[in-house]
């Protein structure tokens, strides 16, 4: 697709959603859905990014069932994951966690994250799906 198409594909995106993403975080997300982000190493990666790249899943802890702080159940879930150069944890939450209790993903097998966000916590480095964030296994 020429440059024209992709600025196109930006400004509709932006247009889309009423001004609530700047020109860098439209033309992410037109890449991305495009697959053409290029990938990106773990041990690469900072807190406010949006990281796609593909990874072998290292160790799945046990999902966790908490109370909400709006009232109801709430669940999650950390995986351990690596690329290669670094692990790091993946964090699910809620329904996302069905890909464990449902054995779409399992310990050492590779999946791609795609649009996901990192985010620094009092664990550390941290990769959760969040809104756009998408798992995809060969399952």
């Amino acid at each position: 697709m020429p440059d024209r198409d992709l600025e196109e594909e930006i400004q509709r995106l932006m247009l889309e959603y009423e001004g609530l993403l700047d020109r860098e975080a439209a033309e992410m997300l037109v890449l991305s859905e495009r697959n053409e982000l290029e990938p990106i190493k773990l041990s690469d990666i900072k807190p406010g990014e949006s990281v796609s790249a593909t990874v072998k899943v290292v160790e799945i802890l046990p999902v966790k069932e908490f109370n909400k702080r709006g009232g109801g159940v709430g669940y999650v879930a950390n995986v351990t994951i690596t690329d290669g150069s670094e692990q790091r944890k993946l964090v699910l939450w809620n329904e996302q966690t069905e890909l464990i209790t449902e054995g779409k993903i399992h310990e050492g097998m590779d999946i791609t994250l795609k649009s996901c966000y990192v985010k620094e916590t009092s664990y550390g480095i941290e990769i959760s799906l969040g809104k756009f964030g998408e798992i995809k296994t060969d399952n």
